[in-house]
């Protein structure tokens, strides 16, 4: 009888997500905040089925579970930057949008790195510089967007993803190195908040640009921290 219990967590979060999703849209035509709330309803259920089922590839195929995250992604991306929240521009919509595609394509594509089949062309050294590249990018688009918090979430999860990424693939600085990037980062934050204390601008912005360069790095070391 406990060998079921993996599946019928898996339906019951299956159909409770449904039937929310189905509901709410009815009711309430809301398609980006329903399907976010659907998602985060149905995510439990399915971590307690890949946890306590000793081979969850037989119900969910990483290949699928993948494709089905990035679906869901697309649609949260498109859906706010298309007018699903009250932005003054679709370039505005695009950070808030590339976040939540982000907490719907990650705990997937985790699955997928888990338990698929390798399919990444690049190695992981480049697909960690990659996502630095494109954390870059996207702080930029939100200082152009006026975005700025949204764009720093997304800046954070990008990066850290392929830094861990890498680190379990096996390549990761070590511990002196990594403790750099923490010292960095705490220098780094401090003197952006200087440099805006001396030209009189308002903080609030860099504060927030601040508080990720110190926390970014150390969040890597710390998740980091059993490598050698």
């Amino acid at each position: 009888m406990s060998r079921r219990v993996p599946e019928f967590a898996l339906v019951a979060g299956t159909l409770l997500s449904l039937s929310f999703l189905v509901s709410s849209l009815v009711l309430t035509g809301d398609v980006l905040r329903t399907t976010l709330v659907a998602v985060l309803l149905g995510y439990p259920f399915v971590a307690y089925a890949v946890v306590h089922d000793e081979n969850p590839t037989n119900v969910l195929p990483p290949t699928a579970v993948l494709a089905l995250g990035g679906l869901v992604g697309a649609v949260l991306l498109g859906e706010a930057t298309l007018g699903g929240v009250r932005a003054s521009t679709p370039l505005a919509g695009v950070t808030f949008g590339v976040l939540l595609a982000l907490l719907a394509l990650l705990p997937p594509l985790a699955y997928y790195l888990r338990y698929g089949s390798p399919l990444n062309p690049l190695s992981p050294a480049q697909t960690a510089l990659g996502c630095l590249g494109v954390a870059v990018a996207l702080l930029c688009l939100g200082a152009v967007a006026d975005t700025v918090l949204y764009a720093t979430a997304d800046a954070l999860l990008v990066s850290l993803t392929g830094g861990l990424y890498a680190a379990h693939a096996g390549v990761v600085p070590s511990p002196s190195t990594r403790r750099l990037f923490v010292f960095g980062g705490v220098a780094a934050g401090v003197c952006l908040l200087a440099v805006g204390s001396a030209l009189g601008v308002t903080l609030d912005e860099w504060v927030v640009v601040a508080a990720a360069l110190v926390f970014g790095p150390s969040a890597y070391y710390a998740l980091t921290v059993e490598y050698v």
